[in-house]
């Protein structure tokens, strides 16, 4: 959150476990209210593969004329946009850390700060 509030971005953060539930969720004051939604939809995808990828990688996967598309619809609404990444502890998938409020490279920024914060990786 520290990072978000540097970016001027009142933005909603969600901790979900490997299978996509929500741990932790927070708002910061003026959040949008819809962001909660938009961010638990965001580490749901990271989930849903296992982290392989993160919520914005999906987007390619995902566009008319591939394999995929549509694909981000399914199982609880996925969503293809950048803000959730993988978080891994000594090598096991521990779930992912998703923001919604600023940019989508500021989500991501904010999101991989808070994995390193506790000593987390994106990979691995």
């Amino acid at each position: 959150m520290a990072k978000a509030a540097t970016n001027n971005a009142p933005s909603t953060v969600v901790v979900a476990d490997p299978y996509g539930f929500p741990i932790v969720v927070v708002r910061m004051d003026n959040g949008y209210l819809e962001s909660v939604d938009t961010c638990l939809r965001k580490t749901r995808t990271v989930s849903f593969f296992n982290g392989a990828l993160t919520s914005g990688e999906l987007n390619s996967l995902v566009q008319p004329g591939t394999e995929d598309y549509g694909l981000e619809r399914t199982n609880g609404g996925l969503l293809a946009v950048p803000g959730a990444v993988p978080l891994f502890i000594n090598g096991t998938l521990f779930g992912a850390i998703g923001l919604c409020g600023g940019t989508g490279q500021q989500d991501i920024d904010a999101a991989t700060a808070g994995v390193l914060a506790i000593g987390g990786t994106l990979t691995p």
